[in-house]
């Protein structure tokens, strides 16, 4: 599905259901490190998709992609890392 190269990580949990084309909804999680981006893609969800913890560091390093057929739509959620992060220069946090 996605080329070896590419910097996202993809978790899947695709149901036993047939999804329109028509039925896709995107998120993109993006705010400052420790907004709770990766709770708010969890809960979403449904599940635990994103690594998460109450911490003042960044715990998303890379953009993660969950996925999750809901009443036969596919939710697709990607976090990001945060914005402003204190771990990572200012050209790592543009690229990611």
């Amino acid at each position: 599905m996605w080329p070896m190269d590419n910097p996202f990580t993809t978790t899947t949990l695709i149901e036993n259901t047939e999804v329109s084309s028509f039925s896709t909804f995107k998120l993109i999680c993006i705010g400052k490190t420790g907004a709770g981006k990766s709770a708010l893609g969890n809960t979403i969800l449904g599940k635990e998709f994103f690594d998460e913890k109450c911490s003042t560091r960044s715990v998303t390093k890379i953009c993660a992609i969950g996925r999750r057929c809901y009443n036969g739509s596919l939710v697709l959620v990607v976090d990001t890392p945060g914005l402003l992060d204190n771990t990572m220069s200012r050209n790592e946090c543009y690229r990611e």
